[in-house]
């Protein structure tokens, strides 16, 4: 199948590209965002010999966007490109505006038109909130979001259920903590194992008792990669992809600290835009015909300690230290 992948410079984007190439014709699209190292986006996708395979284009640019559908004609969109992370300020909301609203509605405006047969978009854990009993199920209420970021994750939900048609099939996975080898070099594992490799107190802006349903990179991609054949009742839905197997920030520190690794931390308040606990319920994703995340935290944090502590390149080591301060 002919298969349009945005955000394939990221983190899950690149993981699915590498898992979905040898059997489908790919093209990938990214704008190399500044959220974090763009560096670290090119020598994510340079390891995998993605360069070739994606072009430089940001998806708020609606007529560029479209000269992409009209060359390639895409069967199938997995869209994965937005700006990340809960923790913003007021002043940079646009940051979030542009591409989590404006480029998800460019990216569902051209699918309808060119009739691609089903969107695969990432939606996020964080449209749930503690008003939500655990674990999280896709049937909930979702309430008023705690984080600017949730809002444009339950606005692109909204969104799609009023372009999906028979004709083209929307499907919103609701992605829980996914980390692992290349992952993003903000979130915790790569924060913790980086810094404790190279002896530096992580910045911890959380609380030991915190909680999140981890699901490394692997099980997250091949997710991606069923949700490609597998039957789709409706022509919209959603579903958690997440292990169910919620751990504490303790239990992620006691294991890195398992490995050998020396790790103190620099801790400050829980930000309010932090959901204290994370966890999915796992029913849909059974009942869709999904296979269930399975990696445990400690294999995952292994196999991604292993890629880390092998790396030659300063870049990735840099994207990780230049976020302590």
């Amino acid at each position: 199948m002919r298969i349009l992948i945005t955000g394939a410079a990221g983190s899950i984007g690149a993981a699915t590209l590498e898992v979905l190439k040898p059997d489908h014709e790919i093209l990938g699209i990214d704008n190399f965002d500044v959220y974090y190292s763009p560096s670290f986006k090119r020598e994510r996708i340079e390891f995998f010999n993605h360069t070739s395979l994606i072009k430089n284009l940001n998806i708020c640019d609606y007529e560029k966007l479209k000269e992409v559908f009209i060359e390639f004609k895409p069967e199938v969109v997995i869209h994965l490109a937005a700006r990340p992370g809960v923790r913003t300020n007021y002043l940079n909301l646009e940051k979030y505006i542009q591409p989590n609203i404006v480029g998800f509605n460019n990216v569902s405006l051209l699918s309808k038109e060119f009739k691609v047969s089903r969107v695969i978009f990432a939606s996020s854990s964080s449209v749930y909130t503690s008003k939500n009993k655990t674990p999280f199920t896709e049937t909930d209420d979702l309430h008023y979001p705690i984080s600017f970021y949730a809002i444009t994750k339950q606005s692109n939900e909204l969104m799609a259920k009023y372009f999906a048609s028979e004709s083209t099939k929307f499907l919103g996975m609701r992605f829980f903590t996914v980390y692992g080898p290349w992952g993003r070099p903000d979130m915790a594992v790569l924060q913790f194992l980086g810094k404790a490799i190279k002896n530096i107190k992580p910045k911890f802006m959380s609380e030991l008792t915190l909680k999140r349903d981890f699901t490394f990179i692997d099980d997250a991609t091949r997710i991606i990669s069923e949700s490609i054949g597998i039957h789709l009742s409706n022509k919209f839905d959603v579903v958690n992809v997440g292990g169910s197997s919620p751990r504490s920030m303790s239990d992620l520190i006691s294991t890195v600290r398992n490995l050998g690794l020396n790790i103190e931390l620099d801790e400050y308040p829980l930000s309010n835009e932090d959901t204290k606990s994370t966890h999915a319920s796992i029913i849909k994703l059974k009942d869709m015909g999904f296979t269930v995340p399975n990696t445990s935290l400690e294999e995952g944090v292994l196999k991604t300690y292993d890629w880390l502590s092998a790396q030659k390149s300063q870049t990735v080591f840099n994207s990780i230290l230049e976020l302590n301060s």
